[in-house]
C-alpha cells in the first residue's frame, strides 16, 4: 500500500469558499498563470481555494506546496486517492522492464497502457480494430478509451501504489488525466528513461524476431519514434518543469538501468529492506 506525504500544515487544515471567479480563472490559465494566480489568492486574509479548482495542468502535490508557502489553505488529499509514478521513455527504451523490477523489489502494481490497449484489441470490443489502427501506424490512441482502461484496472485494485507505464503520451493525455482522473488519483513523480533512438531501434528490432507485436518493426518503430517525439517529449518537458521528473539512462545492461531507476525513486519509495514492500516514507516538512 502506497501512502502520500501529509498535506502540509497538518490534518485538518481548513478549506474555504473560493468564489465562482477564481474557478473560471484557474480553469483557463496555464501552469504559470495559476501558480501565481494560486499564490495571490492564498495571500488575501481569509481566503482559501479549493484543489479541485486549480489550473488544469497543476498537479495536487504541486497546489498544495504553493499554497502552503504563500501560507494558504488546501484540502487534505484524501487516503482513498490512488498513488501513480508515470513511467515514460521512447519505443524500446524499456519501461517494461524497469516496471518488473521495480514490482518484484517495491511491490507496486504495473499498468502497462499499451498491454491493456492490446488486451483490448484481442477482446473483440467495438474499439478494438480502431486500436489495432492505431498502433499500427504508430499514432496515439485517442484518451478517452486509454484512460477508461486505466481508470478500471486502477479501480479493480484500490490501494495500490501504480506504476503507469507509457501514459500520458500528449498534451490531449495530459489534459485528459487532469479533467478526469485529478480527484481520484495523485501524481507522485514521473521516472523518464532516456535512451539514444539507435540502442530503441536495435532493441525493437531484436524484440521484433519473437514478440508478435505488429508494432515490432523497422516501418513502425520509426513511425513511433517521430511521434515520440513530437508529442511525448513536450509532455515530458511540461512534468520537469514542474519538478516531478526523475530521468535515468537507460541505455546500458538492465541491472545498470535497474541501479539508476531504483536510486532515483528510492527516496519517494523507501527501502524495502527497511520498511513494508510498497510502503510510502511518510514525511513531514521541519
Amino acid at each position: 500500500v502506497c501512502r502520500g506525504a501529509p498535506p502540509p500544515g497538518g490534518e485538518g487544515s481548513g478549506v474555504g469558499e473560493a468564489p465562482p471567479m477564481v474557478g473560471a480563472l484557474l480553469r483557463r490559465l496555464g501552469v504559470i498563470q495559476g501558480v501565481a494566480l494560486l499564490m495571490l489568492c492564498s495571500s488575501v486574509r481569509g481566503l482559501s481555494v479549493f484543489s479541485s479548482l486549480r489550473a488544469p495542468s497543476l498537479p495536487r502535490a504541486m497546489t498544495r506546496s504553493v499554497l502552503h508557502m504563500s501560507g494558504g489553505q488546501v484540502d487534505a488529499a484524501p487516503d482513498t486517492l490512488h498513488k501513480v509514478i508515470f513511467v515514460l521513455g521512447g519505443p524500446g527504451a524499456g519501461k517494461g522492464t524497469q516496471c518488473a523490477k521495480l514490482v518484484d523489489d517495491f511491490g507496486l502494481v504495473h499498468l502497462s497502457a499499451g498491454e491493456l490497449l492490446r488486451k483490448e484489441r484481442a477482446s473483440g470490443s467495438p474499439d478494438g480494430q480502431l486500436i489495432e489502427e492505431y498502433l499500427r501506424d504508430g499514432r496515439i490512441v485517442p484518451v478517452s478509451i486509454s484512460l477508461g482502461l486505466l481508470r478500471q484496472a486502477m479501480d479493480g485494485d484500490a490501494g495500490s501504489c501504480f506504476l503507469v507505464d507509457g501514459f500520458p503520451r500528449n498534451w490531449d493525455n495530459v489534459e485528459g488525466w487532469n479533467e478526469l482522473m485529478q480527484d481520484s488519483a495523485e501524481v507522485l513523480c514521473v521516472l523518464f528513461l532516456d535512451c539514444p533512438e539507435e540502442e530503441q531501434e536495435r532493441r525493437l528490432l531484436i524484440r521484433g524476431e519473437t514478440s508478435g507485436r505488429s508494432d515490432d518493426n523497422l516501418e513502425s518503430a520509426r513511425k513511433r519514434f517521430k511521434t515520440f517525439h513530437q508529442e511525448t517529449m513536450p509532455v515530458v518537458g511540461h512534468y520537469e518543469s514542474l519538478g516531478l521528473v526523475r530521468r535515468v539512462p537507460a541505455d546500458g545492461m538492465q541491472d545498470e538501468v535497474y541501479a539508476h531507476t531504483r536510486a532515483a525513486l528510492l527516496p519517494l519509495l523507501g527501502d524495502p529492506a527497511e520498511e513494508d514492500s510498497g510502503t510510502l516514507r511518510q514525511t513531514t516538512e521541519k
